[in-house]
């Protein structure tokens, strides 16, 4: 009996073993990605242009509409605001001309309950206005361009095979050499857009806001964040038509998965791997293949 429970605490003390290593090797390779992408900026690199490119995302906690957190809000308090959803998208490799240093920004995609709902298409959605607004979306520019987009591990948002496939037709129809989608491990997902978002809570737990402008207008008061406002055309249904061309991820490795690499030589054959230094496993989308 006492054999078999110090198995089990071995086996539990390998499990936190490579828990810790699988996230320290994440954090590494982030950072040396983010610090490869400075260099570029520092070269002058045309920023459209850039080699390598490495932004964050995630979505923020949900904001309310009116917010009455100063005062008490009285008969108020028995009614449904309305709900605003946050998605925040930061540069980490932003230089700031008048300091002279690097500073992370954030673009703040926000939208209303009613206009588009909350989910894989409304992020893809949000990346595309994002890249259209950077200028990252022309071939003849931008064709030789690495992107790398950190993440955390919500699967309901980010990690899902329709962002992957969103990913895979940008390389695919030449808007990008490679992309890598880099998901940071479970308990240890602290990011820059959560940096971020509590510049946003700061400003918006000390005043009451009771109209939509009024709201925007507190989230973009910070100078490390501006926020875009997302509206009905700007977003797409990126599920119905992604399904038509790829076929769905293997089954039973998905959620292990933290690191999906997509290339301009084979862009429907998705790289898969564990961490950064696990090994590749290759699942072919492309309807036709076996």
């Amino acid at each position: 009996a006492l054999e078999g429970e110090i198995r089990t605490v071995e086996s539990i003390l390998d499990k936190a073993k490579d828990h810790v290593n699988q996230y320290q090797c994440q954090r590494k390779r982030v950072k040396q990605i983010i610090a490869n992408a400075c260099i570029d900026v520092l070269n002058k690199v045309i920023p459209s242009a850039l080699k390598q490119k490495v932004i964050t995302i995630d979505m923020g906690q949900n904001l309310n509409l009116p917010n009455f957190l100063v005062e008490q809000p009285g008969d108020t308090y028995y009614l449904l605001p309305l709900t605003i959803y946050l998605v925040g998208i930061v540069d980490n490799a932003s230089f700031d001309e008048t300091t002279g240093k690097f500073q992370e920004k954030m673009t703040a995609y926000v939208w209303k309950e009613g206009e588009a709902d909350c989910g894989a298409n409304n992020i893809c959605s949000c990346l595309l206005k994002h890249f259209q607004q950077q200028g990252w979306l022309h071939h003849k520019i931008n064709s030789h361009s690495e992107l790398t987009i950190i993440a955390d591990n919500c699967g309901g948002q980010n990690k899902n095979k329709h962002a992957v496939q969103f990913l895979m037709w940008l390389v695919e129809a030449g808007y990008f050499a490679k992309i890598e989608l880099f998901f940071l491990v479970k308990g240890h997902t602290k990011n820059a857009c959560d940096r971020m978002f509590n510049l946003v809570k700061s400003g918006y737990h000390k005043k009451n806001t009771y109209t939509y402008s009024q709201l925007l207008d507190c989230i973009n008061e910070h100078d490390q964040i501006n926020v875009t406002r997302m509206e009905e055309k700007d977003m797409f249904n990126f599920l119905e038509r992604q399904d038509k061309f790829y076929k769905p991820s293997a089954s039973g490795s998905f959620n292990r998965t933290h690191v999906f690499t997509i290339q301009n030589l084979n862009p429907t054959l998705m790289l898969k791997q564990d961490d950064y230094n696990a090994a590749v496993r290759k699942d072919d989308l492309l309807p036709t293949s076996s």
